[in-house]
């Protein structure tokens, strides 16, 4: 996800010499541009945070400061909206300090919380951590991943994105997957995937991450500011605004070094996620 350096007047912000800014949105299909389905339901949120990597092999995968706060922020942001947007909110953290700490054993069992929910309710998954693009695939690193005496990644131990969308596939309701990591730009080619997904950038950009984003990955910052209401339109926040929001925010404050890919499903229809005050 996102790796530092330590850069004149304390600005901790990563930028990759070596990766392109392709400056373009991307989806697999075109997007119903009527008015956006305003669903009644109850909300399921399954919220994913690591900061901490302790594994003996640093050079690849370094420890984080901020992917806890934004799994955080993702969920305190909907508390609010229980008897306004959604029926009812239900959410589940694992982090680094949720007291479940994100192994890839305690991941995949959270997606049993989500699959509690119904045919009219809506589903996020939001992933926040270190992530990796080996050869066109995505990797979600959790908590402990594991290392040949080569110093070679052992991909099992990580969170492949074909699991991902396997797993999210098994859920009824609307369903949104968010990801901020590097290289999550990747996770559009998973041939699995079937809901709509949000990458912090493309499959060979870095994700920043800074306390210049109120302690947040840039990604996370941007979407969290777009629910908050800049991302409104008549007082709700849709998915197809939320994500141009999105998209120019996360543009405009890394300087084109860092762009988002968003991936619609064929058949989208466009839904109304949050009611703003």
């Amino acid at each position: 996800m996102k790796k530092f350096l330590i850069v004149s007047f304390l600005i901790l912000v990563v930028v990759s010499l070596n990766c392109a800014a392709h400056g373009i949105k991307e989806s697999n299909e075109q997007k119903d541009e009527t008015n956006a389905i305003n669903q009644q339901g109850n909300l399921w949120i399954l919220a994913i945070g690591v900061n901490e990597y302790p594994t003996e092999n640093q050079n690849l995968f370094a420890s984080l400061n901020y992917a806890v706060n934004d799994a955080h922020a993702f969920v305190d942001i909907f508390e609010n909206q229980a008897g306004k947007q959604y029926g009812k909110v239900n959410t589940k953290i694992i982090s680094d300090r949720s007291g479940t700490l994100p192994t890839k054993e305690n991941i995949i069992n959270g997606f049993e919380f989500l699959n509690q929910a119904q045919p009219e309710d809506t589903v996020f998954l939001f992933l926040s951590g270190q992530g990796l693009n080996e050869n066109g695939l995505y990797y979600f690193m959790p908590r402990y991943i594991i290392f040949t005496n080569d110093g070679e990644l052992i991909f099992e131990s990580a969170i492949s994105m074909d699991e991902i969308a396997l797993l999210m596939n098994g859920v009824k309701g609307n369903k949104f997957i968010f990801i901020d990591s590097c290289g999550s730009g990747a996770a559009v080619y998973s041939d699995l995937l079937r809901t709509v997904l949000f990458t912090a950038c493309q499959k060979d950009e870095l994700s920043m991450e800074s306390f210049l984003f109120k302690n947040h990955g840039l990604f996370t910052h941007a979407l969290i500011e777009g629910l908050s209401g800049k991302a409104a339109f008549n007082g709700v926040v849709s998915i197809n605004i939320l994500s141009q929001f999105v998209f120019d925010k996360v543009r405009e404050l890394s300087n084109g070094k860092q762009n988002p890919r968003i991936f619609f499903p064929k058949g989208f229809r466009d839904i109304v996620i949050m009611t703003v005050e």
